[in-house]
């Protein structure tokens, strides 16, 4: 059975979802091939991106008990919008499952987001570009205290642009693994270090984040020592994984 959700935003390309299944390996660009699919549809007027989830006989086994990263993905790209937060227009996803209910394929649809990927800013340790991080760390501090963890918070999930008056705007992608804390129960601190542990980043850039962070925050700069130790150990987990891959 297959199962079409389409935002009201883009009944038009209702006839377009219901065959993209059968297309979408021999049509449009392909954007990237992993363990996931993204390719670039042109549809009309529309410049769209579908992402096809990787699935195995696990993930097969575990749809019976869990959301889709498909439906995860529209759920999460509507609840950012309605936020303000920015990320692509989420359009809407489809499920193909069967007849014992689990779920073969999934696919997530949305508005093509043409940015680079904030990782760019800091290409260069030293010389790293003060302003925009500056900028990017009271991005997170605001997404925190909306009670939002991004969970895959990594350099080419987050991207960028300059405005006109001076300032950054940041988009999010790869949402399906976000968690939206009630406003009642706040992250702590613990939990807001955590997550930004997966920057692949010079200690100097991201000694400079935690600053600015935490002038966001305003919290006591004490709590630095928390975010450094958190992102030491997260860094050695890294390397300790890299090695035994290595040896493997």
């Amino acid at each position: 059975m297959t199962n079409v959700i389409l935002s009201n935003q883009f009944e038009e390309l209702r006839d377009f979802l219901n065959t993209l299944p059968r297309i979408f390996e021999t049509s449009g660009t392909l954007l990237y091939s992993g363990r996931n699919c993204l390719r670039l549809f042109k549809v009309g007027n529309h410049d769209i991106v579908a992402k096809k989830f990787g699935n195995n006989t696990l993930k097969r086994l575990l749809s019976l008990f869990k959301t889709s990263k498909a439906k995860k993905s529209y759920r999460n790209g509507c609840a950012l919008c309605q936020l303000g937060i920015n990320t692509p227009r989420p359009i809407g996803y489809i499920e193909i499952t069967s007849r014992w209910g689990y779920i073969k394929e999934a696919y997530y649809i949305s508005d093509v987001l043409d940015l680079p990927p904030i990782a760019d800013c800091y290409n260069d340790e030293v010389d790293f570009d003060n302003k925009i991080i500056a900028d990017f760390a009271c991005f997170v501090a605001r997404l925190h205290q909306s009670g939002i963890l991004h969970r895959d918070l990594n350099s080419t999930n987050v991207r960028y642009k300059p405005t006109d008056n001076g300032d950054t705007e940041f988009h999010l992608i790869d949402i399906n693994r976000m968690s939206f804390n009630p406003a009642e129960t706040p992250l702590s601190p613990t939990a807001c270090f955590k997550n930004i542990t997966r920057f692949s980043c010079d200690s100097a850039m991201f000694s400079f984040f935690v600053d600015k962070y935490l002038e966001a925050r305003g919290w006591d700069k004490q709590y630095k020592n928390l975010a450094l130790a958190l992102k030491k150990a997260h860094d050695k987990k890294v390397d300790r994984k890299k090695m035994i891959k290595r040896l493997i």
